[in-house]
């Protein structure tokens, strides 16, 4: 997918590594209102991203890497710090620890993995109806 925007909170720094061009990849693990997936951020835009940053992604683009999906900044994207800690998220579903094909089909054995909904004992879920 291109041209994403998306604000979201870092709730991990992953870690870095060196591309065989000599690039300084750094992935992070954020999260919204969805779920949770691994930011790639490219050279010396890594070392300042910090946990608990609140991010806006304008421009970026998701793609399938070694099977799993990450989320990048780009060359034309934007990544801009706009806060810190105060940021609703959920960590579930983690998209980046599925597998997935080239071509973006999910590859699982059990879909219900995906989104299990989250309901306090005693709570009904939202858009439930309710047998009168």
């Amino acid at each position: 997918m291109k041209s994403l925007n998306i604000q979201c909170i870092v709730l991990e720094k992953i870690g870095s590594a060196k591309t065989n061009n000599g690039e300084l990849v750094t992935q992070v693990l954020v999260a919204d209102h969805s779920g949770a997936v691994i930011l790639s951020v490219w050279d010396e835009l890594g070392d300042l991203v910090k946990t608990g940053d609140i991010l806006q992604l304008r421009g970026g683009y998701s793609s399938i890497h070694k099977n799993e999906l990450k989320l990048y900044v780009g060359k034309h994207g934007v990544l801009e710090r706009t806060g810190e800690f105060m940021m609703a998220f959920i960590e579930t579903p983690n998209i980046s620890k599925y597998k997935w094909t080239p071509e973006g089909t999910l590859i699982t054995t059990n879909i219900n993995e995906i989104r299990k909904p989250q309901v306090p004992a005693g709570r009904v879920p939202p858009n439930t109806r309710i047998p009168m």
